[in-house]
């Protein structure tokens, strides 16, 4: 997965796709899939059943503890989104929202789009942050920083132009990957832990 988003993050893609993994009670699932549906028309859908994991956790369950006794449905949306950056990042502030409103959350492992404010409600900052404390990571990059989008997203350059012709950009997002660290490590890791 590493080296998908290796890709996906150079060819520049990742800020015209909408690519979400959104986990919500299964009470609330018939909502949520009925307004993605309406809301991004993105199918097939991923649907999968997550088992519950005990508190204190920062993924996939946010702090306000829904779902943390009982199962989730994983909602995948994997698909194109509005082109437009102003109308990219308005359509996934709404499901955001949305998530919110059904008791549900985001992996974190795809951009999000929350204030920091927002994200560290939403995922219990204060038990995060005291987590980072104890074990010395108060240095590195907290998660939000990792998962928030980056300023250059919000700037076009030539070279967002250029990549923006298909399949350019996913082209030169493969070799990018191909030329990276993160591949190297997992060809070099493959099959060491199969016994």
């Amino acid at each position: 997965t590493r080296v998908t988003y290796k890709a996906l993050d150079a060819s520049h893609l990742a800020q015209q796709y909408i690519l979400q993994d959104t986990p919500v009670p299964f009470a609330a699932a018939d909502e949520y899939i009925q307004y993605t549906a309406r809301t991004f028309d993105i199918w097939p859908l991923w649907l999968c059943p997550l088992k519950p994991t005990p508190h204190p956790t920062i993924n996939p369950f946010p702090a306000s503890g829904h779902g943390a006794s009982s199962p989730l449905l994983n909602v995948g949306l994997w698909g194109p989104g509005p082109k437009r950056r102003e109308d990219f990042v308005a359509v996934n502030r709404e499901l955001e929202a949305k998530l919110v409103e059904v008791g549900g959350g985001k992996a974190l492992y795809a951009r999000t789009y929350y204030t920091e404010e927002e994200f560290w409600r939403i995922y219990d900052g204060g038990w995060y942050d005291a987590l980072r404390t104890k074990y010395g990571a108060t240095s590195m990059p907290s998660i939000y920083d990792k998962v928030k989008p980056g300023e250059e997203e919000a700037k076009k350059s030539f070279r967002d132009l250029v990549l923006g012709v298909r399949p350019l950009g996913g082209l030169y997002g493969i070799l990018a990957a191909l030329r990276s660290d993160e591949y190297r490590q997992s060809r070099a890791a493959r099959g060491k832990w199969i016994h």
